[in-house]
């Protein structure tokens, strides 16, 4: 995981989140872009960024895989709210007339 220390944008788990919150060594930015990297990549319309998905099988299962997780995470992650807020039994404030 520390190998990937500077990429911009990464999602993980709560569990690693946490390893990497306990582990108080250095971290040495290992990813960069290149200098030139903004302006040789032109900016890709959505159409082709769903055709680039279809054409990688992986990326596109992949990315699938980790909306559904994701999506499962939400649910009980609410799930686990509503419960809590159902056993604190908080007294619902009494409209004005």
């Amino acid at each position: 995981m520390e190998a990937l220390a500077g990429c911009d944008r990464l999602t993980v788990s709560s569990a690693l989140l946490g390893e990497l919150d306990r582990d108080e060594g250095g971290l040495e930015r290992r990813l960069a872009p290149p200098a030139q990297a903004a302006e040789a990549e032109p900016r890709r319309t959505e159409a082709a960024f769903r055709w680039a998905l279809v054409e990688d099988q992986m990326a596109g299962e992949k990315l699938t895989e980790g909306l559904r997780l994701f999506h499962q995470d939400d649910l009980r992650l609410r799930e686990s709210v509503q419960a809590k807020l159902a056993r604190l039994s908080v007294p619902q404030a009494v409209p004005t007339p």
